[in-house]
């Protein structure tokens, strides 16, 4: 929450919500209406399916591709019990980060916090899971799909980080070499990036996403284009070139320099600095080794990481708008 005055109060509110569970049946039954609602809309959005189809592609582990909402007959389930269960089970000290930020005297905060009820309850033990991902390989590495949903086809390329890697190696670092391999390759700038544009195979829809896990990992590389074939094929030509040819060296200074200036001026906002310490804190990232990461970084460590882009590890799903009867 957000607030400019009452910090201490707020807080001590905030805080007793996970002391007890205190939902009656009647709110129980309305969120689970909501829930069930939600559930059929994810259901009905393409790119869902289409995500979801490509991580069915790379692994055979339901975990990562199920909505985290489950399935209705899953909702439906749901009882008071259950959730009082889940409560006292999750919402646990070892289980949680709770993160301030802004112009408070945090002696006070750490004050308050150890005097509250929440620090004085019998908390059970927590025990961590650590999911155990399947990285059997699968058979289809490139899919085509017919979609009524689809106004313009919708292509997908994933390159899968084998598991090896993930865990043999700093994630904080793995993230930082294979973002900075992906900006010189397609980024803005990039020589790919200009012919790709120039051949009419880029448009506004193209992005590029790279999701590391703990246990699992994949760089996304998606479009909507009516260009299909040619798009298809120059676009598996370049992600296979990565592991051959050689990286910009000037375009990778510049991509250096712009990340750690973001850097710079995400400090100069409040909410962002929030954000990001929440995020890295949850993530168990350094941010002070992570930036210092960045500022070492030479062109020569890439190399190791180009190796992954193999047509063992790609993957693509197409989905083409169906024909009118």
């Amino acid at each position: 929450f957000k607030t400019i005055n009452h910090i201490h109060e707020l807080l001590s509110a905030f805080m007793d919500n996970f002391i007890k569970f205190d939902v009656s049946d009647e709110v129980i039954e309305k969120e689970r209406q909501i829930i069930i609602h939600e559930i059929k809309m994810s259901k009905d959005s393409i790119h869902f399916n289409l995500y979801k189809d490509l991580m069915k592609m790379m692994y055979t582990d339901y975990c990562i591709y199920s909505d985290v909402g489950g399935e209705t007959q899953d909702v439906l389930k749901i009882t008071h019990d259950i959730l009082e269960k889940s409560f006292n089970t999750f919402y646990n000290p070892e289980n949680m980060t709770l993160v301030v930020t802004g112009n408070v005297v945090y002696e006070e905060i750490f004050e308050l916090l150890e005097n509250h009820q929440f620090n004085k309850k019998q908390w059970p033990k927590f025990n961590k899971i650590k999911p155990i991902i399947n990285y059997d390989k699968l058979k289809e590495h490139h899919i085509v799909k017919t979609k009524n949903d689809v106004e313009e086809p919708m292509i997908n390329f994933t390159v899968r980080i084998p598991r090896t890697l993930i865990l043999q190696k700093d994630r904080e670092f793995l993230h930082i070499a294979l973002g900075s391999i992906i900006a010189n390759v397609l980024g803005l700038g990039s020589k790919t990036f200009d012919y790709l544009e120039k051949n009419n195979l880029m448009n506004i829809s193209f992005y590029t996403k790279l999701t590391i896990e703990k246990s699992y990992g994949y760089l996304s590389v998606f479009i909507q284009t009516n260009k299909v074939l040619r798009y298809k094929k120059t676009m598996l030509d370049i992600l296979l070139k990565i592991a051959k040819e050689p990286l910009d060296k000037e375009l990778f200074e510049v991509n250096k320099r712009n990340v750690l200036g973001n850097y710079i001026t995400l400090f100069d906002n409040l909410s962002r600095v929030h954000n990001l310490l929440c995020n890295t804190i949850i993530e168990g990232v350094n941010i002070d080794q992570y930036l210092q990461h960045i500022i070492n970084l030479r062109l020569e460590d890439l190399e190791p990481y180009k190796a992954i882009f193999t047509n063992d590890n790609i993957y693509s799903i197409t989905y083409l708008k169906a024909k009118k009867n």
